[in-house]
């Protein structure tokens, strides 16, 4: 009965031993925002999320407390202070779990603020592409970037 228990622990132990996983097999850094962007410095909330089959895309909607109250209360037309980001990925496969997508290249960040000019209301929208998050100058299509971004309510959760 010993020999058995002693067996048993040796099998056991063998099996157990593995090589360890480095940290970019874990961790999603392909994924990741440039630090320079200072994302968690912004004291966002997750507004909404989307998927793109057609794009094979993943977009997170972020927003300060102002956006998110006004998504959490279906209101469309912009408030004062509000300020959105919008940050898309190329989806790719997950190597770890069969048939699911997970974020792969970072494609754009686009920042949607809501500011004040004489009493007039005004929107502030840049976009950014790349892991370099260079500035898109070209300003065609923006409006309706914009549109969408405000657009987006805010996924119930528990």
């Amino acid at each position: 009965m010993k020999s058995h228990s002693t067996i048993c622990i040796a099998v056991l132990f063998l099996f157990s031993c593995g090589p360890t996983k480095q940290k970019e097999e874990l961790i999603n850094t392909k994924a990741s925002i440039p630090e320079t962007f200072d994302i968690s410095g912004k004291n966002l909330k997750v507004i909404t999320t989307m998927l793109n089959r057609y794009d094979s895309t993943t977009s997170l909607l972020y927003g300060n407390e102002i956006a998110y109250q006004s998504a959490m209360q279906h209101l469309k037309k912009p408030s004062l202070g509000e300020k959105f980001t919008l940050i898309t990925w190329k989806q790719q496969s997950d190597k770890h779990w069969f048939g699911a997508n997970i974020p792969g290249d970072l494609l754009a960040v686009e920042i949607l603020e809501v500011g004040n000019n004489q009493q007039k209301t005004e929107l502030h929208y840049r976009k950014l592409l790349g892991k370099s998050l260079t500035p898109v100058t070209d300003t065609l299509g923006a409006s309706d970037r914009v549109n969408f971004i405000i657009s987006q309510e805010a996924s119930l959760t528990p």
